[in-house]
């Protein structure tokens, strides 16, 4: 499985630390520090699997010398609690093999340090032990260089708190980005417990000597802190199981309670639908029978209306007839006649072939024959036609008033002649 393990570390010579004891321990080397002249053999160890320094574009030649590299380093500074260097320790990933964990290593010491100037000493070691422990120490100059030599100023955006942030995380997305690509299900995640919710308690490193002293089965009181932890861990991770088992109940539970609540929710819906649906149909039905009733009533009252003006103009168009002395007559607007044989009277506009009165005479009266149902289409008599007849009824009694002064006139005159 793999596991996420990046720790940054300072050589601090107030502690009695040299950047070249770190180099001759992770190399597996014998080297010199020539500011002490003390010498650091730790040849004898068997577990390199590799090993090579990684230096910036504008470095010197004399950069790639492991003993030159770190005994400059160390000569750079003179202060007597300088930091000449500073080391990443990452756990690599078992899932790849050790050509893909080298090239993982490069690629993300390249890339994310050597690329702003640092030098970079990378050596894995792999453990011949029966729990494989593949990992890389990566020695790195605190200082870039300037011509044949380091810099005389550091650079202080060197693994302050935002850089170190960013590289925990960059060394996630390179292990991985590898994994993926060589076909690996397995993923690491950069961030703390803390981070991830994870309710758990820092572990301690035993690091090489307790865990030496460990397997030769002495009992040392780091290795009783770390037993400590991992067991209070044990117990915090069947807590965390019995929790995710709770919030997965939980979570199942409300997510059937919104699964109610939204068929609830559509099915009244549903029925607010229905409601609004019979609400217009009956506002729908409302409206067909208002509109009915209007219909009838402007029916019933154009049937009124007809039925006035019919008894209007019939008189005077049956006083029209008889001053013609004729059953049928043409007006400019109007053909009228009269059927004796029906004693009913017509009357039509002279473009239309339906009549717009029809008048039947008996009982010393008109009666109107048109139905109250007559549809909207056929013509009907208007108040202009009624206007008109009145005017022919006017003109009629002029001409009969004058008709009968002249026949008294013609009559007197005659009397007065016969005497």
């Amino acid at each position: 499985m793999a596991i996420y393990h990046f720790d940054v570390s300072i050589t601090q010579r107030s502690k009695g630390q040299s950047a070249v004891a770190k180099a001759a321990y992770n190399s597996r080397s014998k080297l010199i520090d020539e500011r002490t002249d003390t010498l650091y053999n730790y040849s004898r160890k068997q577990d390199l699997e590799f090993s090579e320094i990684l230096l910036p574009t504008n470095a010197p030649k004399w950069a790639a010398d492991r003993q030159n590299l770190w005994s400059q380093a160390e000569l750079a500074e003179n202060r007597k609690n300088s930091q000449p260097a500073k080391q990443i320790i990452v756990a690599l990933p078992q899932e790849l093999t050790s050509t893909q964990n080298q090239q993982l290593v490069r690629d993300f010491v390249l890339e994310e340090l050597v690329d702003l100037g640092m030098a970079a000493d990378v050596n894995i070691h792999q453990s011949h032990t029966a729990i494989p422990n593949p990992h890389a120490h990566i020695l790195l100059t605190a200082r870039g260089f300037e011509g044949e030599e380091f810099a005389k100023k550091k650079n202080r955006d060197w693994f302050n708190r935002d850089h170190l942030k960013r590289l925990r995380a960059k060394w996630a997305d390179h292990v991985n980005k590898n994994l993926t690509i060589h076909g690996s299900q397995e993923r690491v995640d950069h961030r703390s417990w803390k981070d991830k919710g994870i309710e758990r308690i820092p572990q301690i490193h035993l690091g090489p000597a307790a865990s030496a002293m460990a397997r030769k089965g002495i009992v040392t009181q780091k290795l009783k802190t770390y037993n400590a932890i991992a067991a209070t861990n044990a117990k915090l991770g069947q807590i965390a199981k019995e929790k995710e088992k709770l919030a997965a109940e939980q979570a199942e539970a409300d997510r059937q309670r919104q699964i109610r609540q939204r068929q609830e929710q559509e099915k009244a819906q549903k029925q607010l639908e229905a409601l609004h649906r019979e609400q217009k149909r009956q506002r729908d039905r409302q409206a067909k029978m208002e509109a009915e009733i209007e219909q009838a009533r402007q029916i019933e009252l154009a049937s009124i209306q007809q039925r006035e003006r019919s008894l209007a103009i019939a008189p005077i168009l049956r006083d029209y007839l008889n001053a013609v002395r004729r059953a049928e007559v043409e007006t400019k607007s109007y053909r009228a006649s009269w059927r004796k044989e029906e004693r009913t009277l017509y009357l039509y506009r002279k473009e239309e072939s339906e009549p717009i009165l029809k008048a039947k005479y008996q009982n010393q009266k008109f009666e109107p024959l048109e139905p109250a149902s007559t549809p909207e289409n056929q013509p009907r008599l208007t108040n202009a036609d009624v206007e008109r007849w009145q005017q022919f009824a006017v003109q009629l009694r002029l001409a009969s008033e004058q008709r009968e002064r002249q026949e008294r006139s013609q009559k007197n005159q005659r009397r007065g002649l016969s005497r």
